[in-house]
């Protein structure tokens, strides 16, 4: 059974009001365009997250890094700089006899403080610390090592290796400074 146009105007209404409905949208397409719109915003929110987490990951991987650089240049620079002995009584300590004369010591050390492991510089004059400051904290090892031959009297060689951790993964930088006595 087919119906004619007017027929089906009489049966379901006026031609105006089904000219109306037809210019419209159904309930069930606007549920749907509602539902993809939900699945493409939930989806650029994941991305952005992920961009994000991703983009503090590797700052707090290039802040680790360049946190330990820093401290092994110091360091380094200490020992080029001493003019007396340098010893490392264990290895958490480096003691830098730095000026011969005025018996002026710098001491780095690998101690606790302030809840994280922390490379402390501090300078002791006779006896008494006139200064200490801390090169870098939250490290989660450390470790100093004299690397010089017992027959090498003339070169003094120490090898600092710093570890900190850094997001997911752990940073860790070692230098070797000498000094020719």
């Amino acid at each position: 059974m087919t119906f004619k146009r007017s027929q089906f105007i009489r049966f379901w209404g006026n031609e105006a009001s089904s000219r109306a409905h037809s210019s419209g949208f159904t309930f069930v397409e606007v549920m749907a365009a509602a539902a993809l719109m939900a699945i493409v915003s939930l989806a650029i929110v994941a991305m952005f997250r992920g961009g994000i987490g991703a983009w503090e990951q590797g700052s707090s991987f290039v802040e680790a890094q360049r946190d330990l650089e820093l401290a092994a240049d110091r360091f380094a620079r200490q020992i080029q700089q001493a003019q007396g002995p340098i010893t490392v009584p264990n290895p958490q300590t480096v003691d830098i006899d730095r000026t011969a004369t005025d018996n002026t010591h710098i001491y780095l050390e690998l101690k606790v403080k302030d809840g994280s492991l922390s490379l402390v510089c501090r300078t002791v004059q006779a006896g008494t610390t006139i200064k200490e400051e801390v090169w870098v904290s939250k490290l989660s090892a450390g470790a100093f090592e004299m690397v010089t031959k017992d027959t090498d009297t003339t070169v003094k060689t120490v090898k600092i290796t710093l570890t900190r951790q850094a997001a997911t993964q752990p940073v860790t930088v070692e230098t070797v400074a000498s000094r020719r006595l």
